[in-house]
């Protein structure tokens, strides 16, 4: 795990060329999603400018083995992250790269969103049945009172 490195946003094409960030980027999303198509090449580019998107990508031996966005909503009396696309690849899970990738989200949004004093609100929701709720549980996150037959269950934690 010593050897990740983390790369918030566009600053992965400092590493990659956009065509290996996007094909790996795109695996990872498959494992999400599906086989349907859920990334652009040309998103990559509009991180350099983007206000309110950030996506960590965590680096290993030159490859992309974890990743995790966050979209920011500015919201009284708490501003909000949104967490989406939280994912590790096969091969690596129970490794420590999605703690790495959502340690490294939390810091960023910290840095590009916070302010003196006021506290960030990150929420993600996920299905119970992916089995994952201890992850979060662990970094932190405290899930919500979910209403029967719900299969969504949300997540929040302030930073």
């Amino acid at each position: 795990m010593s050897n990740a490195k983390v790369f918030v946003s566009a600053e992965i094409l400092g590493s990659m060329t956009s065509k290996k960030v996007h094909e790996e980027y795109q695996g990872l999303m498959s494992r999400l999603h599906g086989d349907k198509q859920v990334f652009k090449l040309s998103f990559l580019h509009k991180l350099k400018k983007s206000p309110t998107t950030l996506i960590v990508f965590v680096v290993v031996e030159g490859k992309i083995v974890s990743t995790a966005q966050g979209s920011f909503a500015e919201v009284f009396p708490v501003d909000h992250v949104y967490v989406n696309n939280v994912v590790t690849a096969v091969d690596c899970d129970g490794m420590g790269y999605g703690r790495i990738a959502m340690s490294a989200l939390e810091k960023a949004v910290r840095e590009t969103w916070g302010r003196q004093g006021q506290e960030l609100r990150m929420f993600l929701t996920n299905s119970p049945k992916k089995n994952n709720g201890g992850f979060y549980q662990s970094l932190g996150y405290t899930s919500r009172s979910v209403e029967t037959g719900n299969p969504t269950v949300v997540w929040t934690k302030e930073i």
